[in-house]
């Protein structure tokens, strides 16, 4: 892996995390 897909991979992780976080404070509001 060069450093730039590096890089990539780690938004995206940082992405991933941030929407799923997102979408359980979403469905907590919701059930609640």
């Amino acid at each position: 892996m060069d450093r730039r897909s590096q890089v990539l991979h780690e938004f995206a992780r940082l992405d991933f995390n941030m929407v799923q976080t997102i979408h359980q404070r979403e469905l907590r509001e919701l059930s609640g």
